[in-house]
């Protein structure tokens, strides 16, 4: 799955991308869970401060969304921003018009495909969550996937990029079951950010991205995600390249500062996501952009951060810094995981699209 689907629109025409990032996720395949690395021999220092460190918290953890499924797998866990400057609404189409083509970037191959609209969603949710989640979560995707094509096609022709595979036949049919439904605001077509899964809460979506673009329906709302195999799991780094790390991403030094004081992670309102991290004590970043840049696969390989709500200790023992997160991807809207297990519950996908996006209209 793709850490939460982070479709990177691209205003011209995912190249991990540097446009509109949309959502995270897709996960299609959701990854092993981390294994965590060995208890080191001294305990680790807990780094953050009086005003910022985290509670424990008390409910949760998220593999949430499935829905990140391919996204993950495409959007990079997440990491992209839905738009710092909001467009203005876009309304949906007339009811039961629907001759609708899609122009989407494949994330998992770089191809732009043009063609229908229910080819192009069945194959993003079979990408995104694949066909082992139950109808009603997979009808939430479609519908999630639909609507958020639309929003981005409908300015400036802006092309979003998503993972896509060949459908099977309960991603088509999970698909024409809705297809041509949106998720709607005051009549106007919302921005459906959505993610593998949260850290037991939703992140609110103006306290992820760079300029914190408000949307009313993107806020916090529980996710049941914590027994999901993989909302638990641990990275390691030295102290050695994490300086290094810094040094050329943020021209901070940190040698010869004490290692308890490289990070200090500032919290959102659950004590779960870092909303930024002050480095060195002279550079504030975005938590998310702790796990996307400093830590980037292109350093890390498969060993990135699977969400931005981490904890951070420093191991005296291993002179190494241990990133202890939940959840996967950027947490934002739509967990596809959380959607599953609703739907396991016996929650349909209206009920379940009305639950993570707020204050909306389905149909």
């Amino acid at each position: 799955m793709i850490d939460g689907f982070t479709a990177r629109f691209l205003a011209a025409g995912k190249g991990d991308y540097d446009l509109i990032q949309i959502t995270e996720r897709a996960d299609s395949a959701l990854p092993p869970a981390e294994v965590p690395p060995e208890v080191p021999a001294a305990e680790p220092v807990a780094l953050t401060s009086a005003s910022s460190a985290p509670s424990a918290p008390g409910a949760r953890s998220s593999k949430t969304s499935a829905a990140d499924s391919a996204a993950s797998k495409s959007t990079a866990a997440g990491s992209a921003p839905p738009v710092t400057t909001a467009p203005e609404p876009v309304a949906p189409p007339p009811a039961g018009k629907l001759g609708i083509t899609f122009k989407i970037k494949n994330s998992l191959t770089g191809a732009v495909v043009e063609g229908d609209a229910a080819s192009l969603v069945a194959m993003a949710v079979e990408a995104e969550v694949g066909n082992r989640f139950q109808p009603e979560s997979m009808k939430a995707q479609a519908v999630a996937a639909y609507t958020l094509f639309l929003y981005y096609n409908a300015h400036n022709g802006a092309v979003p990029s998503a993972p896509m595979i060949a459908a099977s036949s309960k991603a088509i049919a999970a698909t024409e079951a809705v297809l041509g439904q949106t998720i709607t605001q005051n009549g106007k077509l919302i921005n459906a950010n959505y993610c593998d899964m949260s850290a037991g809460k939703t992140a609110d979506g103006g306290e992820v991205w760079e300029g914190g673009g408000y949307y009313p329906y993107l806020k916090s709302v529980d996710d049941p995600v914590q027994s999901v195999p993989g909302f638990a799991s641990e990275q390691t780094f030295s102290a050695a390249d994490t300086a290094n790390w810094v040094r050329e991403t943020y021209q901070v030094e940190l040698s010869g500062l004490d290692r308890t004081l490289w990070f200090r992670p500032q919290y959102d309102a659950n004590n779960l996501y870092a909303k930024n991290v002050v480095i060195g004590g002279a550079k504030e970043v975005l938590g998310l952009r702790i796990r996307d840049t400093l830590f980037s696969s292109a350093r890390v390989g498969s060993n990135t951060l699977r969400s931005h709500a981490f904890t951070i200790a420093y191991s005296p023992a291993r002179d190494a810094f241990v990133f202890s997160c939940k959840g996967y991807g950027h947490g934002v809207g739509l967990s596809q995981q959380g959607a599953d297990v609703y739907a396991r519950q016996g929650y349909d996908y209206r009920w379940i699209l009305r639950h993570y996006y707020t204050n909306v209209n389905v149909g």
